[in-house]
């Protein structure tokens, strides 16, 4: 069975002509599949997963044996048995056999522990089933479904977007792009590159702000995605030490034959009968070769590798583990090592860094409210809160990175009022006036304030976003910013 290719793969390029066409296509609708038509879909077109052509089995045994210097024990193991000594013949060939076995059950039990972790993650996707909105696993997505994408969502396979409200999506996995790029519904030419194609969302991206509802086009092994996923696998790049090992293999090649070729030549000038000149020439080549240093590698390396386990690192390959070692600079994400990964709402603060409690209130009816992606610093807020009554929502502009900000507009009090969230340079450059102790002051002056109260906090390690409400009123309160730490 192939693994999540479904109708659309007969159909052409879908991102070409109008979407009703692209829909016949896959004879779907717009309104999204049903629970018995998803279901028929999976068992006649499989999961939609991308099998990356990792070694197994018997094709990650037969790697154990292809470096230079394995081939060169080979080559000494077959001369020294035609030559009649049938006892270093074997004796090398066991330790050939030994070293690869080693490498093989310690890649093997790497490669299960990695298949068991991911098997862990568990990523949905919101469709609408049946006319009703339902996560489902992204490998039962099934062509035709309707998707609904929200910032922060993983885009599940390649689709084509129905409508789309600012939708921005991060394409750097498939295109290097460093920006996100805004999608639109609508048509694209024939020959437009996938960078250009700005109607469709591809598998392996996601959203980064907006909202949007798409339907999935193509899935699994018919995916742009698969395609770079494939070309990625077909061969992986070999280490420092891999590339090392294979120097020191051909030069051992290169010495050995220019001291076979000149000790049967010196044999030949002396007068010695010619077969027994190229049987020493041959029992001195196979002298030559470094019988026990397969076996030294893989132990020493698997030996690295239990260390290494001890710590909780599973080693894929073991030749990664010396050019891990000769690492003199590694950088990495700070999340989950230098701090837990976790946000915490330690303070609530007016513009002269002074607790507010109205500040707490419509930071947590901006948080209860709004429908995109709820991020840890939404969490933070709502924390041990009740929920606000979701009918006090009227609308919504979602974050985007132009403006740095997140709008909800709400019935407070019966008075329709934003409140706006995002970092604070962006929230007090749409500021006239701010609420001090001293009274309604312009935001010029409440910024600089503002500014140093923040910067005398941040040097504990705090974060901080700035939250306004602009209630329809003559005159719009302060910035009122909110420190989570």
């Amino acid at each position: 069975m192939e693994s999540g290719v479904g109708p659309r793969e007969r159909s052409g390029a879908f991102w070409v002509g109008p979407l009703p066409e692209a829909l016949r296509a896959i004879r779907a609708t717009d309104r999204g599949r049903s629970d018995a038509e998803a279901a028929r879909l999976r068992r006649e077109h499989g999961p939609n997963q991308v099998e990356v052509g990792r070694r197994r089995g018997w094709r990650l045994l037969l790697t154990q044996f292809t470096s230079p210097i394995i081939l060169i024990l080979v080559a000494a193991t077959v001369l020294s048995m035609a030559l009649g000594d049938l006892l270093d013949g074997v004796i090398i060939l066991a330790i050939i056999v030994a070293s690869g076995g080693l490498g093989f059950w310690q890649e093997r039990a790497a490669g299960r522990a990695v298949d068991a972790l991911q098997a862990r993650v568990r990523v949905c996707a919101e469709v609408i089933r049946d006319g009703r909105e339902a996560a489902v696993p992204v490998p039962e997505v099934v062509v035709g479904d309707l998707v609904v994408l929200r910032a922060g969502d993983v885009v599940p396979a390649d689709c084509r977007l129905v409508d789309a409200q600012r939708l921005q999506v991060d394409q750097s996995a498939l295109t290097g792009e460093a920006f996100p790029v805004e999608k639109t519904p609508g048509e694209a030419p024939a020959e437009a590159d996938l960078a250009r194609r700005t109607n469709a969302v591809w598998m392996g991206t996601h959203v980064v702000s907006g909202t949007g509802r798409a339907v999935v086009m193509c899935t699994g092994r018919g995916t742009a995605f698969a395609s770079v996923a494939g070309r990625v696998a077909a061969r992986p790049a070999a280490t420092g030490f891999q590339r090392g090992l294979t120097r020191f293999g051909l030069l051992l090649v290169r010495i050995m034959v220019v001291l076979l070729v000149a000790i049967f030549a010196a044999n030949l000038v002396l007068g010695r009968p010619i077969i027994d000149s190229l049987l020493f020439s041959l029992a001195l080549a196979v002298g030559l070769t470094p019988q026990m240093l397969p076996a030294i590698v893989a132990v020493s390396l698997s030996a690295g590798a239990r260390m290494m386990a001890a710590e909780r690192v599973i080693v894929k390959r073991l030749e990664a583990i010396e050019d891990f070692g000769a690492m003199t600079m590694l950088l990495t994400d700070k999340t989950g090592t230098l701090t837990t990964g976790t946000v915490t709402l330690t303070a609530s603060l007016d513009v002269s860094g002074r607790p507010d409690d109205e500040v707490s209130r419509l930071a947590r009816l901006n948080a209860g409210l709004q429908r995109g992606f709820h991020n840890p610093m939404d969490t933070a807020i709502m924390h041990g809160q009740p929920p606000p009554d979701e009918h006090l929502g009227i609308a919504e502009v979602p974050y985007d990175f132009t403006r740095k900000r997140l709008s909800v507009l709400i019935q407070d009090h019966g008075i329709p009022t934003l409140i706006t969230k995002g970092a604070l340079s962006s929230v007090l450059d749409v500021c006239a006036t701010a609420r001090t102790d001293r009274g309604v002051v312009p935001s010029t002056r409440s910024a600089t304030g503002c500014s140093g109260a923040l910067r005398n906090s941040a040097h504990r390690g705090t974060g901080y976003w700035a939250s306004l409400s602009d209630p329809s009123r003559t005159r719009p309160p302060p910035p009122r910013p909110t420190r989570p730490g």
